[in-house]
């Protein structure tokens, strides 16, 4: 034991001056704890964790439950302490080093230009330095090279996994207390008040501690390691505790309890990797964006000033420290430009309930991390609402999560389709924002597909609000309606094409409609974003073919542009011409059409989702899913993204969580001409079984047609099910991966994945079909026919399958110019490419070998 704490420990009382009774400043320590969680204490209601201490400090005074770091990670947070400024604003908001996203990411981080704080920023210190505070700063850092404002400075940001470590103290805990007590009694003696920021790297990885300390935690129920409830992180909790015991009797015998404002925190929630959903009632751990990876344990005790025993249920956040620490010290920060703290000092000092003058609090997060990703946040009183860019950003489905916090703190059941103009409201406050703070969004990796707004609701405020500039075949709200498709255009809604117009000419806009409400409405016709005309639409009763006037068009590409506005609008079909067509519902397609856009389903054999294994164009056709579906980046694959039974919580069954329906337009006949039904996909996770239903008409339950064990993830896979076997028609599939059956009764869960579905179809042929050509491929040989290219799931990366012969060639990607852009050397049969050098566009493809080129079919980037 260190010199400063044997005193302590053995009784002896040391001489120190009553330094709390001299000064009007109170000393201040503030404690912050390091990947804490806030069900990691006994005063929030654990009974895994054991922490006498810190509960002491809670029923000597105040306890926060609604307290929130800056971020839901290190750097940041620390950064929000020293400045009082959102990360946002600084352009920190990701820890020092950050990672770099994967390369299947849709996403790139922005340009990140400041990596840890200027001198001018960190004011904390400073500004107490100016006051009249010796300042001490004890540990970890974290926010940039320099150290302004400190006194005196023992810093160690943390070991390493592999460091050698001093016993089992590997995070210095004993270490930092005895500097800490060295530092207040010197700093008493002095007469001077002081300042210490006792900035612990426990409970950070690695995780280490003394093996019977371990053991006793292990034995608990529901102790799993890298849980909820962590046996070493148990460990580790008991001595960053006891260390704070020593810290609280040493004040208590030096008289210093009363002119001491002791301060803990935490910078973000639990590192838990293989939970999210447990031990603690906040759902979420470290960088995510429920309450869990930011919500904090928050203690405040001033013996004499701050009521013992106390809770304040108040919002407050990690950069509210610096204001509310100077109006109880006496120094000023009206010079700091841009403060986005609040003080809290007369929830401290009068009342708990009192409430700071505040709309709502904001993260964000445009950066890339094992445990999250790409996601902004914001509170306003009991409503939280969670954007996840990597879906926003591409306008797809699920982009949002809303919770009522008072209602449901877990964050189990998504309101966003129940309380959409209470999620409209706060997106609204979100964008506005980051507008304000000037924040950096993350980077879209592809083009992106979208409308200026996407979805308005009757309250006529955007939930997303987006700037796109490029808008391509753009088909919202399809909606089926049993004989066939149609768009559902809700008020407000705005859908756009690229049209490439032959010749000049006169041209109109022909709309299949049915209106079924009596609300004045009208159709508005954008081209190249000038209204040209207003189209008024009445009431229907039956599908009804409404023509614009004609209008001179020259020869060339222009955007059609419609805006809709009254009540709902369903359109089946929109053609521009320069002639009358005939627009029938669920009728044949018209010819001689510069556009056309046909709503409604396909005859059945054409009724498959084409892709990427034979090159075909991207046609997905999928009518129906309950979860998330959209087409991937590479352009070719229809996927879905599994959901969960949030009302199921905390046990949520895996089973139907990624169903995909597939519905005819009639019921068809099955003989042997196409009994067998082919299903390739893909999948990201190891999965149990396969299962497929039929059923012969919308009466019809669903029954069992066929099942398979999985194969291994991340390859394609083709399901062979003979339908003909139970079913003499079909009418709709359901087709289910991710289940469990097979020896466990047990309901099981799986975070979210995804699967890719390549094709669909019904053929004579019951053999399995594989990614790569059949064998007979290759004979007889033809120069055109030595090699095969075919996009794997995530954009950016080639599967090659390549002749023999061709072993030892070159490949050669040629730009649209027969511009040689980048180059490789084929190494085998089966060569996995990452196309990483190159930018979005269009390739030829071919190998050079011997003097001969072999050349293949243009490929998308």
């Amino acid at each position: 034991m260190k010199k400063e704490l044997a005193g302590i420990i053995t009784g002896t009382v040391i001489n120190i001056c009553t330094f709390a009774q001299q000064a009007e400043k109170p000393n201040v320590i503030l404690i912050l704890l390091d990947d804490y969680g806030y069900h990691q204490m006994g005063c929030y209601g654990s009974e895994y964790y054991e922490t006498p201490n810190f509960d002491r400090i809670a029923s000597e005074g105040m306890r926060f439950t609604n307290a929130y770091a800056s971020a839901a990670l290190s750097s940041p947070t620390r950064a929000a302490l020293m400045t009082g400024k959102y990360p946002t604003r600084l352009h920190l908001t990701d820890w020092l080093s950050g990672y770099a996203p994967p390369q299947n990411a849709t996403l790139n981080v922005p340009a990140w230009e400041k990596q840890g704080l200027e001198d001018k920023d960190i004011a904390l210190p400073q500004k107490m330095k100016n006051a009249g505070y010796r300042t001490s700063l004890i540990g970890k850092w974290h926010v940039g090279k320099t150290l302004p404002g400190w006194d005196e400075v023992l810093r160690f940001d943390g070991p390493k996994k592999g460091d050698e470590c001093d016993g089992v103290d590997c995070h210095r805990v004993e270490q930092y207390t005895d500097s800490t007590l060295s530092f207040i009694r010197r700093s008493a003696k002095s007469g001077q008040p002081f300042f210490c920021f006792l900035s612990h790297n426990a409970i950070h990885t690695p995780e280490y501690e003394d093996a019977a300390l371990v053991q006793k935690y292990a034995q608990k129920a529901g102790s799993l390691k890298g849980g909820f409830l962590n046996p070493i992180q148990g460990a580790m909790v008991e001595r960053l505790d006891n260390y704070t015991g020593v810290l609280l009797d040493s004040l208590k015998k030096w008289d210093l309890e009363e002119n001491t404002l002791l301060i803990v925190f935490s910078d973000n929630g639990q590192y838990s990797p293989n939970q999210k959903r447990g031990a603690s009632p906040l759902r979420g751990s470290k960088v995510t964006y429920w309450e869990g990876g930011f919500r904090e344990p928050l203690l405040v005790r001033w013996k004499g000033k701050i009521p013992a025993n106390s809770t304040c249920d108040e919002p407050v956040i990690g950069h509210d420290f610096l204001p509310t620490i100077a109006e109880i010290c006496g120094f000023p920060v009206n010079d700091i430009t841009n403060l986005d703290g609040k003080s809290f000092a007369k929830n401290l000092l009068e009342n708990p309930s009192n409430k700071i003058d505040r709309e709502y609090l904001c993260w964000h997060y445009p950066h890339w991390h094992g445990e999250g990703e790409f996601m902004g946040a914001i509170r306003k009183g009991d409503w939280k609402l969670i954007e996840n860019f990597n879906k926003s950003m591409y306008f797809q489905p699920d982009a949002f999560e809303l919770y009522n916090l008072k209602d449901d703190l877990s964050e189990s059941v998504n309101l966003i389709n129940v309380y959409p103009e209470k999620a409209a409201e706060l997106y609204q406050n979100l964008v506005e924002w980051r507008n304000e703070t000037d924040a950096q969004m993350p980077i879209p990796k592809y083009k992106t597909y979208g409308s200026e707004l996407l979805q308005i609701h009757s309250s006529n405020i955007p939930v997303k609000a987006l700037d796109f500039t490029q808008q391509e075949n753009l088909n919202f709200w399809i909606e089926y309606d049993g004989t066939g498709t149609y768009l559902t255009f809700r008020n407000g809604n705005k859908t756009g094409y690229y049209v490439k117009v032959e010749d000049n000419g006169n041209y109109n806009l022909q709309m299949l409609i049915n209106k079924n409400n009596q609300e004045a409405s009208s159709v508005k016709i954008h081209i190249n974003k000038q209204v040209i005309t207003t189209l008024p639409i009445n009431q229907t009763s039956t599908w009804t073919k409404y023509t614009s006037e004609n209008f001179q068009i020259e020869k060339g590409v222009h955007l059609i542009m419609l805006e809709y506005a009254g009540g709902n609008l369903e359109v089946d079909k929109i053609a521009f011409a320069n002639q009358p067509l005939d627009l029938i519902h669920d009728g044949e397609k018209p010819v001689n059409t510069s556009l056309l856009i046909n709503f409604e389903s396909e005859p059945v054999f054409e009724y498959t989702i084409e892709g990427d294994s034979k090159n075909q164009l991207q046609t997905p056709i999928i009518i129906e899913n309950p979860c998330q579906i959209g087409i991937n980046q590479s352009g070719h694959c229809a996927y879905i993204r599994s959901n969960k039974d949030l009302t199921a919580s905390p046990k949520v069954p895996a089973w139907n969580s990624n169903a995909l329906y597939i519905h005819f337009k009639e019921p068809f006949t099955i003989d042997n001409s196409n009994r067998y039904l082919h299903i390739m996909h893909w999948k990201e996770r190891l999965l149990n079984q396969w299962l497929v239903y039929a059923r012969a008409n919308d009466t019809d339950q669903y029954v069992e047609i066929s099942r398979g064990t999985c194969p291994a993830p991340q390859q394609w896979f083709d399901m062979v099910v003979d339908v003909k076997s139970k079913f003499d028609q079909v009418k709709s599939l359901k087709i289910i991966l991710d289940g469990n059956w097979g020896q466990s009764d047990a309901i099981r869960y799986y975070e979210p994945t995804n699967f890719y579905y390549d094709e669909i179809e019904f053929s004579n042929q019951p053999a399995e079909r594989t990614e790569a050509p059949p064998a007979s491929f290759w004979e007889p040989i033809s120069d055109k026919e030595l090699f095969q290219v075919y996009p794997n799931p995530f954009s950016g990366q080639l599967n090659i399958f390549a002749h023999d012969k061709l072993i030892g060639g070159e490949l050669f990607f040629y730009n649209l110019f027969g511009q040689i852009v980048n180059k490789d050397i084929i190494h085998s049969n089966l060569q996995n490419y990452h196309l990483g050098n190159l930018s979005q566009g269009l390739y030829t493809v071919s190998i050079n070998k011997e003097g001969k080129r072999y050349y293949q079919k243009i490929i998308k980037q």
